[in-house]
């Protein structure tokens, strides 16, 4: 399924072009959204489009709200409908999150964001045709790990491959590094040196963050 046909999927709802646009890009490598990340994607004033964008999704149950260090409020966007409209009806991302693993994927937001006209890779299904296809690994080289949906259990599901991470054109590219780190994830250097940039404490690198 397509960005556009997303986009399409989500309008039929009732969402406008751009409210679609930020839900696809939370849902598909997040699940977690600020107010404030919502506006900057947009380049607008944090006002009354996103109040009413965030209310509307909290009316309708497909949103939830916590507030970290009794100021910061943090979305979790979870909704099972709004996975099935995009075509992702498994995605890990609906499940809560630690506040340490929020704070992180808050910080690759931010960076999908500010990199917003690069291209990147966001469905386990791109990221395996991605490997596979343009580097030639065996897609049984792959990371991969039992996950289990229920009464349901895939042993082929490539679990480390979550998360956004940036694409190269087609060609092969001498400044783009392929490489295993810990816990056999695959990581594409220069978008994880900045989301896993963190100070030496978790929690500080929350309130820090937080705080921002």
């Amino acid at each position: 399924m397509t960005d556009e046909a997303r986009f399409a999927a989500l309008q039929r709802r009732g969402y406008t072009r751009r409210q679609s646009e930020f839900l696809t890009l939370v849902l598909l490598n997040i699940g977690y959204s600020l107010r404030r990340q919502h506006a900057a994607l947009f380049r607008v004033a944090d006002g009354s489009c996103t109040t009413e964008f965030v209310r509307g999704l909290m009316q309708r149950h497909l949103a939830t709200r916590r507030v970290f260090d009794r100021q910061t409020q943090v979305f979790r966007t979870g909704s099972r409908m709004l996975y099935d409209v995009i075509g992702e009806p498994d995605s890990r991302l609906r499940r809560a999150a630690e506040p340490d693993a929020v704070t992180q994927r808050l910080m690759t937001l931010d960076v999908l964001i500010a990199c917003r006209e690069r291209p990147y890779l966001a469905t386990e299904t791109e990221k395996v045709e991605f490997f596979t296809d343009l580097f030639n690994v065996p897609i049984a080289a792959l990371p991969s790990q039992p996950l289990s949906l229920g009464s349901a259990r895939c042993a082929s599901h490539h679990a480390p491959l979550c998360g956004p991470r940036a694409r190269a054109p087609r060609e092969r590219r001498p400044d783009l590094h392929v490489r295993p780190t810990v816990g056999a994830a695959w990581r594409v250097r220069g978008l994880s040196q900045r989301v896993h940039a963190a100070p030496a404490s978790p929690s500080s690198c929350r309130d820090s963050f937080l705080h921002a």
